[in-house]
């Protein structure tokens, strides 16, 4: 009987300490969720504080910024010059704010060729690195040849040509910027010609020579098109880079190019359309190149190249020519004379003067002798005789048909541009 009074009492006991333990657990459970929610509850309430006091350290930083970045309004001028804090393409006047756009390299300049079994050149009308500037000239038989700037040679095209020899005017043309020169072959002096080999040693023109790579480097030749191997050489706008930085000092100086000047903005200088055509004619045996505006997108279209050309600019130099014969060749050269000038854009013409100061070109106005600046964008330079023959045709009115439709620009016939 005892024995089982002792056991109910140890059952019971053990039944005891089991339910205390049971309520303990569960009470310890419950503080610990408790605990569990606060301490989250905590952290949450810690990392929201941690990112609002983010936002509002942004939103200053963002304020210091803004307050920073913003310069107010530019300086109200005539025109923009050539400076670090504005002008981004000194060729073509285009401009910005941020520092790191700014052309800090030398002009390259190629000879291209223009005969009429060379077109369509290449490069001309590639639709993100045509050339910054355009010159035409006479060479000899009445033949025009051709020299393409690019402030930035970090940005031509895939192809550029017909590449071809270079001769004194454009050899001379080209130092007034400065420019690195890149042609295939040259002129060389006889008798009483004074060739392009001549300028190269006197001045010490930075070139590369196509003749001297021969399809290599830089150089090559296009035997898909189908021509004729004089119009085939090429210069590549992805190699060329490396070699002028392999080559010479590739760093733009101000000091030693012309520094032309621009409008801030593009609109029509002088008596309003006065020059919606221009005509210019070389000499009295040349060729001639016709240009058309076009009023929704001002600017000068031509399809002589039989490619669509398009220029904001059409600078045309009368110069005076004289004509030097080398065995059967007869040469044309400029004298760098300076003297009357025409400048069309937005579809008016300006009649203005240039000049040549200090081995730099400068156009200027006759009546007050200050310097005339361009309108931002692409020029084209026609450069003519003044005394054999050469002028210039210029016709306002409304243009007829719509160049735009006629001229326009043509998918680039060759490799892709490159970026």
């Amino acid at each position: 009987m005892a024995a089982n009074n002792y056991s109910r009492f140890s059952l019971k006991r053990l039944l005891i300490f089991i339910l205390i333990l049971l309520v303990v657990f569960a009470f310890s459970s419950v503080n610990f969720a408790f605990a569990d929610t606060e301490s989250e509850e905590t952290a949450e309430a810690t990392e929201e504080t941690e990112e609002s006091a983010e936002e509002t350290a942004d939103e200053g930083e963002e304020e210091a910024e803004a307050e920073i970045k913003d310069p107010g309004p530019p300086p109200v001028l005539l025109y923009r010059p050539v400076s670090k804090t504005y002008v981004y393409n000194p060729l073509t006047g285009e401009w910005g704010f941020d520092p790191s756009k700014i052309i800090q390299t030398r002009v390259v300049g190629v000879v291209v060729e223009n005969h009429p079994a060379a077109r369509p050149q290449w490069g001309m009308d590639d639709p993100l690195f045509a050339p910054d500037i355009i010159l035409e000239g006479e060479v000899e038989g009445g033949i025009s040849r051709m020299l393409w700037m690019w402030a930035d040679f970090n940005k031509m095209p895939y192809m550029v040509g017909p590449v071809r020899s270079a001769r004194p005017p454009f050899v001379r043309f080209s130092e007034l910027f400065n420019a690195m020169f890149i042609h295939w072959g040259m002129s060389e002096s006889e008798g009483y010609y004074t060739g392009a080999d001549y300028y190269f040693y006197a001045d010490g023109v930075d070139h590369l020579d196509g003749m001297y790579f021969e399809s290599s480097g830089p150089f090559g030749r296009n035997w898909d098109s189908g021509r004729s191997a004089e119009h085939l050489a090429v210069v590549y706008g992805n190699v060329l880079p490396e070699y002028l930085a392999s080559y010479f000092n590739t760093q733009r100086d101000d000091s030693l190019t012309s520094n032309l000047k621009f409008y801030e903005t593009k609109e029509p200088r002088g008596a309003k359309a006065s020059c919606h055509d221009l005509y210019v004619q070389f000499s009295n045996i040349s060729k001639s190149t016709e240009w058309y505006y076009d009023k929704k997108t001002q600017k000068y279209y031509t399809s002589d190249f039989e490619t669509g050309v398009a220029r904001d600019n059409l600078l045309i130099l009368m110069d005076t020519t004289y004509y030097v014969t080398k065995v059967s060749t007869t040469y044309c050269n400029y004298d760098f004379a300076g003297g009357d000038a025409y400048l069309a854009s937005c579809g008016a013409v300006q009649n203005i003067k240039w000049t040549v100061e200090n081995g730099k070109l400068r156009l200027y106005d006759p009546n007050t002798g200050e310097d005339v600046p361009l309108n931002p964008g692409k020029t084209y330079i026609g450069w003519a005789s003044s005394n054999y023959g050469g002028y210039c045709s210029i016709s306002g009115g409304e243009p007829e048909p719509d160049p735009v439709q006629v001229f326009k620009y043509n998918e680039p016939n060759h490799l892709p541009a490159f970026k």
